[in-house]
């Protein structure tokens, strides 16, 4: 039965106390009309147009949407502030500039926004910022999960060394380094394997363009013990530790020991020269990323309070916001059926394109081999993590409202007892406060569906040496396949993207 239908069966002694001389009948009014005022449209539906351009390669008409979103007239401006969902159009915006190729727009709004983005801490900050997180109504300042902002920086690598600004792309790579390092915990940390890989390759790649060897062999060591390395075997990272003497001792965060396999072979190698491993490795050197397919998004849904129950023990965090005596109070409020669902916002993958194979070319010639960033998994991954923390925070909370509303229809029950017209109008707050206690004024919680929409599903990273000159690199992305001509020097890095494809 819906809030409005609940509310049309009212009993006939309450609806009689409904006259304009009862002095009680606007609370009445107002508390009827939260629980039918939930329409509006959410930020998942708003974006539609937005994924549904950018799924068939029409990127200028989801930035002509996005800048009607953000009310600037054209890509060149910013909005005049980050209010509602602005700091989140302009990440989406970013994205698309990005796969338009218009790399110096997309790092400039993505610098915008990491300088006001602020991130969910599940530790430490309490229910209020989790639930704040879930049921902002899409409208306050907006939280990115951690896989969100160490996407952000490393997005914007992507975008500086596809414009050939290596002293941009290092500040990139120290952000991210900070991030990951001090600010993500264990936890996260093996969830997004993937993602903090593909940032440590980005940044190794930088601080190798920039000859910065020992940089490079940190962050290149990172990369591949993360699981993140588009080469046939380890021979660069080998020769950067023969080059550098580079040791791994800060990488105790993964059980790294000099005698690891990487730094024994790398001992015993002979000691190379800057100039021999240029010749080795950066001659020609040519990195390549794909990024097809649209990562999941949240949506709205209504789900069980018995599945609730049992995904908020996915989390760590959960018993921080879900005692063990809420939780029994919680299970016995559902086996009496006090109240047997929540509004919580899930993942979806609705309306997406497919998963796509992806192949490289050049000059007709098949790459062999590449290194796949699963960045959707990842996605489900980190939000399985916040989603459980929350669901124990809301059904906590739905616990105190269960509690509070028996209080209140007892306390009105009571006044009922004395008749009059006020201790019917009295009686008509009871009942809707009794509802709350059915599970009906959780409807008043709208969940927040904001998310980055716009991130890839897969990120292919293909390495590649090429012969100095013009050549012609082409990506096929499932039946769909993108062309770039691109003139190689000798001794000059190349990062090009294709992101269009979807």
């Amino acid at each position: 039965m819906s809030a409005f239908s609940s509310l049309t069966t009212l009993p006939q002694h309450m609806l009689s106390a409904c006259t304009p001389a009862s002095k009680f009948w606007p609370a009445v009014l107002v508390a009827a009309l939260l629980l039918v005022m939930s329409g509006c449209a959410s930020y998942t539906d708003t974006l539609r147009p937005t994924r549904q351009s950018l799924s068939v390669g029409d990127a200028e008409s989801a930035i002509a949407e996005l800048n009607t979103r953000l009310e600037v007239d054209a890509t060149s401006e910013l909005p005049a502030n980050l209010k509602e969902n602005r700091a989140l159009f302009l990440l989406e915006r970013a994205t698309l500039l990005q796969a338009a190729g218009e790399y110096e727009q997309a790092a400039r709004d993505l610098m915008h926004v990491d300088d006001h983005l602020e991130w969910v801490d599940l530790s430490g900050e309490g229910a209020a910022q989790v639930m704040r997180f879930i049921y902002s109504d899409d409208s306050g300042g907006y939280r990115a999960p951690a896989h969100e902002r160490l996407l952000l920086n490393t997005q914007n690598m992507i975008n500086f060394l596809a414009a050939g600004r290596l002293g941009s792309a290092r500040v990139e790579a120290r952000r991210f380094y900070v991030l990951a390092r001090f600010f993500i915990d264990e936890g996260t940390r093996e969830l997004v394997p993937g993602i903090l890989g593909l940032g440590y390759y980005l940044s190794g790649a930088t601080y190798e363009a920039s000859g910065e060897y020992e940089n490079a062999a940190r962050f290149y060591a990172r990369a591949y013990l993360s699981g993140v390395w588009p080469e046939a075997g380890p021979e660069r990272l080998e020769d950067l530790i023969a080059l550098t003497g580079y040791r791994g001792r800060d990488l105790q965060d993964f059980g790294v020991e000099d005698d690891h396999p990487l730094f024994f072979s790398a001992r015993s190698r002979e000691r190379l020269s800057g100039a021999e491993y240029r010749a080795r490795h950066q001659q020609g050197d040519v990195l390549v990323v794909v990024q097809s397919g649209l990562s999941p998004y949240r949506q709205a849904a209504r789900v069980g309070m018995d599945w609730a129950l049992g995904y908020s023990q996915y989390s760590p965090y959960s018993g921080v916001y879900l005692s063990s005596d809420q939780r029994r109070k919680a299970m016995s409020l559902h086996a009496s059926g006090v109240f047997n669902t929540l509004n919580f916002p899930v993942l979806t993958t609705e309306g997406l394109p497919p998963r796509r194979q992806v192949g490289l070319s050049v000059d007709g010639r098949v790459a062999p081999h590449s290194a796949r960033v699963n960045v959707a998994d990842q996605v489900h991954a980190s939000w399985t993590m916040i989603g459980a923390t929350a669901a124990a925070a809301a059904i906590s909370r739905a616990v105190v409202r269960a509690v509070a509303g028996e209080a209140s229809r007892a306390a009105t029950d009571a006044a009922l007892r004395h008749g009059g017209t006020e201790a019917s109008a009295a009686g008509a707050l009871g009942f809707l406060a009794g509802l709350a206690v059915k599970g009906t004024m959780s409807a008043l919680d709208t969940p927040d569906t904001r998310s980055w929409t716009t991130l890839a599903a897969d990120i292919d990273l293909f390495r590649i040496k090429l012969p100095a000159g013009r050549h012609t690199i082409a990506v096929d992305v499932g039946p769909h396949d993108d062309k770039r001509v691109v003139d190689v020097l000798s001794d000059e890095f190349v990062l090009l993207n294709f992101s269009a494809l979807r």
